[in-house]
């Protein structure tokens, strides 16, 4: 699913948008908090859902090549994470919605529901 795509069905804010963001495919979503679990995570053009609002988010996002960051829960980045986000070329989105209804909007979108 493209980053564009996954930001409308999502009610994404976005927050840092280099160019050919909308076009990125996502090729799998990765949600969780611990940073050290993303880090061990295998797979390719990942999404990274998280509650988390740090610094460490984006910078470990980049470690692992991932396609792009939603905040869940309605969190606001910092302009410290927008601006590392901007730095890394790192697309960087929040959504008003909780991790577990990101994960199943998305589910269903990708299973054809």
């Amino acid at each position: 699913m493209k980053l564009g795509d996954v930001v409308k069905l999502l009610g994404c804010s976005v927050h840092n948008e280099p160019p050919g963001w909308q076009e990125r495919e996502a090729g799998a979503v990765f949600a969780g908090d611990l940073m050290s679990d993303v880090l061990v995570h295998e797979g390719e053009a990942t999404l990274l859902l998280t509650a988390l609002n740090s610094d460490q988010v984006i910078r470990t996002a980049d470690i692992v090549d991932a396609c792009g960051v939603i905040l869940v829960n309605n969190k606001i980045p910092q302009k410290s994470i927008i601006a590392l986000a901007a730095e890394t070329g790192m697309p960087l989105f929040s959504s008003p919605l909780s991790l577990y209804r990101c994960c199943a909007d998305l589910g269903n979108a990708g299973s054809g529901d």
